[in-house]
């Protein structure tokens, strides 16, 4: 124990940002509890210079918690942040989603049309070639009409000699 006015070996520790609202020390005389009006906790390991560090303080020692303190404002504010945000991702899916559906209903469009288009040159092909090969069947028969015709005029007018 320190006696007042503090003469003997202590240390200061700067923690809190704002005044101290209590300070206790636990039952066993180990630790040394503060908590101020910024909503801070800070526990502090009390040793004296003959005190030996035994295996259960050892075991016992205290981890950094996961947990922090916020204000209800602040959970709040993260909360309406949050469905703000997750707002933005479904209006953002839909617009992905709407010009996903655009985009293949174009392209479907553009297929039927290309289908159509080509199919219609395809029948006109056909109906080229159909045109072309009985030209060319007409041709072939008026040849070998003409050529009969000249075989038979050619003997007759070798009989005719």
């Amino acid at each position: 124990c320190y006696k007042f006015p503090l003469d003997g070996y202590y240390t200061e520790f700067s923690c809190h940002s704002a005044p101290a609202t209590r300070i206790r020390i636990t039952f066993d005389d180990y630790y040394l509890l503060t908590c101020s009006e910024d909503g801070c906790l800070f526990i502090f390991d009390v040793r004296k210079k003959d005190r030996v560090v035994s295996k259960r303080d050892k075991e016992n020692v205290l981890h950094p918690a996961d947990e922090i303190l916020v204000t209800r404002t602040f959970l709040d504010e993260k909360q309406v942040q949050l469905q703000e945000l997750e707002r933005q991702v479904e209006e953002l899916s839909n617009q992905i989603e709407f010009q996903l559906r655009h985009r293949e209903s174009y392209h479907k469009e553009e297929m039927v049309e290309l289908e159509e288009k080509y199919t219609n040159e395809i029948d006109q092909e056909r109906a080229k070639y159909e045109f072309l090969r009985e030209e060319k069947n007409d041709a072939e028969m008026e040849s070998e009409e003409n050529i009969k015709n000249l075989q038979e005029r050619h003997a007759k007018q070798t009989q005719d000699l």
